[in-house]
């Protein structure tokens, strides 16, 4: 029986997979198909399709960077991993060790064993919002990671659900505790989300209030300026960031997701 949160899992792995072709995921999630279809019409219908945009947007955005930055890492941690094949599918990743941290690790574990699969990735349980007391680092080291190879950190729709100083207090953690020469995540705008003129304001609104509802609340809102300010901060000399529609446009001729809703960032 699926969990709330390996029922969401399963949604992203069926936009994958069902949508997008990807026979990984296809095979992965097969026995939960139906769950992961109807699961995925209920938030298309809320918001018009954007989810399944989003999911096929963001998925291309982190492929395309690891595809480009591959020379400059040795090794790949995935917060909030969930059902991610990267390790599986990318031949950019062949020879390098990918970690995973997720607070749904068993979840995972028995939706691989299901599907009789197995994953390169190595995933560990952890709650991100509570690293220090998860010991997360002794952990990782257990299972192989190195604190002193260059570590690039991708984090895939995993900031909406966390306050803002939440978020950079985990960033900070692994940029203090391992070598990262590279992160890219993707953000909610807060210049949107608060601005009450906004064009879309109305279907802002709504899906606000459906995230409510389903208790599984947008709280982590960014603002692009005062996260280059954080990065740079930090030392990364390569900041780049691009609002959702930019990337989106490249895909498709008809963009669902309001352009500037969300933004990536990629620093090096």
């Amino acid at each position: 029986m699926l969990t709330k949160e390996s029922q969401t899992m399963c949604a992203v792995a069926f936009i994958r997979g069902y949508l997008l072709g990807e026979e990984r995921s296809k095979k992965l999630i097969e026995k939960y198909k139906r769950q992961g279809e109807k699961i995925t019409e209920q938030i298309n219908n809320a918001n018009g399709g954007m989810f399944t945009r989003n999911i096929a947007t963001r998925n291309y955005y982190f492929k395309n960077k690891i595809h480009k930055n591959k020379d400059k890492f040795d090794q790949l941690l995935v917060l909030g991993i969930g059902l991610d094949t990267k390790a599986d599918v990318m031949e950019e990743l062949e020879g390098k060790q990918v970690f995973g941290l997720d607070i749904s690790a068993d979840n995972i574990s028995n939706i691989y064993e299901e599907a009789d699969m197995t994953t390169k990735s190595i995933i560990l349980n952890c709650d991100l919002t509570n690293l220090k007391k998860e010991n997360v680092l002794k952990k990782l080291k257990d299972v192989g990671f190195s604190l002193e190879k260059k570590t690039y950190i991708i984090w895939e729709g995993g900031t909406y659900y966390i306050e803002n100083s939440k978020v950079k207090d985990i960033i900070s953690f692994w940029c203090e505790s391992i070598n990262v020469v590279g992160i890219s995540l993707d953000f909610l705008n807060e210049d949107v989300f608060y601005n009450k003129a906004h064009p879309n304001r109305l279907v802002i609104e709504k899906v606000l209030e459906i995230l409510k509802n389903s208790k599984e609340p947008w709280v982590g809102f960014f603002t692009p300026a005062k996260l280059k300010d954080y990065f740079s901060s930090l030392g990364f000399k390569e900041i780049e960031v691009v609002m959702h529609g930019d990337i989106e446009s490249k895909l498709y001729d008809n963009p669902k997701v309001i352009e500037d809703l969300l933004f990536f960032i990629t620093v090096f």
